[in-house]
């Protein structure tokens, strides 16, 4: 009996990294956004775009990983 894991594994796999970059930054936007409110009623524009962008570059390195550049 084939298992779904052994039928996948035998053919080509290739993640639609576009898909998978689109949905963490996604992500990333509605977390940072509701971060941004958590313990301020009305925050300033900077302080939100601080949490959205912080919030991107972690869910973008939770389904990514990066070589280290060196000198950098």
């Amino acid at each position: 009996m084939i298992t779904l894991c052994s039928k996948i594994s035998e053919t080509m796999m290739k993640p639609r990294t576009s898909v998978i970059l689109e949905m963490a930054i996604e992500e990333g936007v509605r977390r940072g956004y509701s971060r941004a409110h958590k313990h301020v009623e009305n925050p300033t524009e900077g302080a939100i775009i601080e949490h959205i962008e912080e919030a991107v570059l972690f869910q973008i390195y939770e389904y990514f990983s990066f070589d280290e550049e060196e000198g950098g």
